[in-house]
């Protein structure tokens, strides 16, 4: 939860999450996007895909 609670922080004040922006702070102090597709798997581009779409519409 705490991952996508900074997800949809980021999108917020981005506009868009990218997997290169989970090596940025805060994400990196939690792993990076290494840690990130450990917790979240192969389908883990879907969910960033996904939260974009939600969040910015």
């Amino acid at each position: 939860m705490e991952w996508l609670r900074l997800i949809k922080e980021h999108i917020t004040a981005s506009l868009s999450v990218e997997p290169s922006d989970l090596e940025l702070s805060p994400f990196d102090h939690m792993g990076g996007l290494g840690r990130f597709y450990e917790v979240f798997g192969d389908s883990y581009e879907d969910i960033l895909i996904e939260m974009n779409e939600v969040l910015v519409a």
